[in-house]
């Protein structure tokens, strides 16, 4: 048994190859590293690049229609409150979404989905009051929306019908 293992290992037939010709696929991969680089640069370079805003990609934004159509829709939101077919919650968050959406349309600014911290960032480029009434009304609109009213007995007193009148005052003292 211990004799197979020794003629097993038997390397006296055993020869070097000749040297290895690796020029070609080493060519090929340095070639495909940079090629590979270079489409990674390129593609770094044009996805980070600010893109142009345009009309259709921004958030949409009603067309800038009369006061009194912004004013009919708090009007809605009041009476599906009094019909019951929303909850108190929702005529908030519908009143908030009204509020935005006529400062989107008579600012040409998309604050559609901005929250009160980034209303309360955000530098107004035009009147600043607007703003100033804007932040001010989404404030007021917030803890009735989202506060519990154990925590927070203020906002449990606040009505929709208050809330409609703020978003009416907005509106209308708009500039």
């Amino acid at each position: 048994m211990f004799q197979y293992a020794v003629e097993a290992l038997d390397v006296s037939n055993v020869r070097p190859l000749g040297p290895l010709n690796l020029a070609t696929p080493l060519i090929v991969a340095i070639c495909a590293g940079v090629v590979l680089a270079i489409a990674l640069i390129v593609a770094t370079v044009l996805l980070s690049r600010k893109r142009a805003v345009t009309p259709d990609a921004a958030s949409p934004v009603e067309e800038k229609e009369e006061k009194d159509v912004w004013i009919e829709r708090i009007g809605n939101i009041a009476a599906d409150y009094d019909a019951s077919t929303i909850t108190r919650e929702e005529a908030f968050a519908r009143l908030a979404t009204v509020a935005r959406r006529f400062a989107s349309s008579y600012s040409e600014e998309h604050v559609d989905s901005y929250t009160l911290v980034d209303l309360n960032r955000k530098q107004p480029r035009h009147d600043a009051q607007n703003w100033i009434s804007l932040r001010q009304t989404i404030a007021a609109l917030y803890p009735p929306e989202f506060a519990d009213g154990k925590h927070h007995p203020i906002a449990q007193d606040v009505s929709v019908s208050q809330a409609c009148e703020w978003v009416r005052n907005l509106i209308e003292r708009w500039r």
